[in-house]
């Protein structure tokens, strides 16, 4: 009995060392180095996913909007005798094109919402705009509403998932405690700056011309049977980033301006052609400064007194971003299409050298060029 007690007295579990805990634990720390970035991969993957599904919902709602109107909805309208050759700014606009929309999107509520403020006759309002803070009534039911209310709401097709910057409300600087939730996706005026197309001057005419016509401009826009080189050619809508900061207009769904919900003056005239363009300064928006100007982001920007005038299209994705064509097609552009900013006029203009002088991005955003694209260059 004794000897047995003390044969199994001396019998001792073995544990892990130190050196083999070590081991273990470095094996796991690679195991997940080399798994993370797999799934932060499927996981932008599933958010660009979203952000397509997102600008296909949209660009079908403007596509029903034009089988109703036999147009695309208009970028921004703006007060009658309102002259915008300066710049747009949002003491004179009303509706804009997502706006205009909302029935599609199923947000009827919304749509009628805005629409009783904008046009009720009993308000003696001088500016029936989106930036006045007394633009509100009483419902017959007794429910109040304001355009504050309205432009402060968060539509969920409206953002990228990828873009955490759209967490944060634009707050104008003097604004009057107004508030505006953000957005991702802008529709496409054209070539040149916004201040040149108003309805009201000679400059109407300019938004027609071949070379600087997109898709959808001030008070005005086409259809898709006006597009001539093209509705799988030309491009509808494609992505915007919200702004850095909160005084940063650019990603604003109820705002239109260029930057806010419109692209325009990003192909081949001015400073600003290409998805994610690096120049910098190229982006002329309202509410830029030096906390919100960062090239490294992909978000160069230069102020405008006078409202937004030119932005292009940029994303939160890498290496490209998310449109949508005139017959709602969802396509990826790649940073390295073909451009070229700051071209002579005279070049474009003339049919006889406008393909010699022409960018693919050029093509791609006028709906009126006579020239075609391939899918295979961008």
């Amino acid at each position: 009995m004794f000897s047995r007690n003390l044969h199994h007295s001396t019998i001792r579990r073995r544990g892990f060392t130190l050196v083999e805990l070590l081991v273990v634990i470095t094996i796991i720390g690679i195991l997940m180095s080399l798994m993370l970035p797999a799934v932060n991969s499927a996981r932008e993957s599933a958010r660009r996913l979203q952000c397509g599904n997102n600008i296909k919902q949209l660009a079908m709602a403007c596509v029903t909007y034009d089988s109703t109107y036999k147009v695309f909805p208009p970028a921004v309208e703006v007060l009658p005798g309102i002259d915008v050759s300066n710049g747009i700014t949002t003491t004179n606009i009303r509706e804009n094109w997502v706006m205009l929309i909302l029935p599609q999107l199923d947000q009827l509520g919304l749509y009628n919402d805005i629409e009783t403020l904008f046009n009720d006759k009993e308000k003696q309002n001088a500016s029936k705009d989106i930036a006045n803070t007394t633009l509100k009534t009483t419902l017959s039911n007794g429910r109040e509403i304001s355009i504050m209310e309205c432009t402060k709401t968060t539509l969920a097709s409206m953002l990228c998932p990828t873009d955490v910057s759209t967490r944060n409300k634009f707050i104008p600087a003097n604004g009057n405690g107004r508030e505006y939730a953000r957005g991702n996706y802008a529709i496409n005026m054209g070539a040149r700056f916004a201040r040149v197309y108003p309805f009201n001057n000679e400059g109407a005419k300019q938004w027609g011309y071949t070379h600087n016509r997109g898709v959808s401009g001030i008070h005005r826009s086409i259809g898709q049977a006006d597009v001539r080189d093209g509705v799988s050619n030309t491009i509808l809508l494609s992505e915007l980033r919200a702004g850095m900061n909160s005084v940063d207009s650019r990603g604003v769904w109820a705002i239109g301006i260029p930057g806010s919900s419109i692209t325009a003056c990003n192909a081949w005239w001015g400073d600003d052609p290409g998805p994610n363009c690096l120049i910098t300064a190229s982006d002329d928006i309202w509410g830029c400064n030096s906390d919100n100007c960062r090239p490294r982001l992909k978000m160069p920007c230069y102020t405008s007194s006078s409202g937004g005038d030119q932005a292009t299209t940029r994303s939160s994705h890498a290496g490209g971003v998310q449109t949508a064509f005139c017959d709602a097609s969802v396509h990826w552009i790649s940073d390295s299409v073909q451009c070229a900013g700051n071209q002579d006029e005279a070049n474009i203009k003339n049919m006889n050298t406008r393909a010699q002088y022409m960018t693919v991005w050029d093509k791609l955003i006028l709906s009126n060029d006579q020239q075609t694209v391939k899918g295979d260059m961008y």
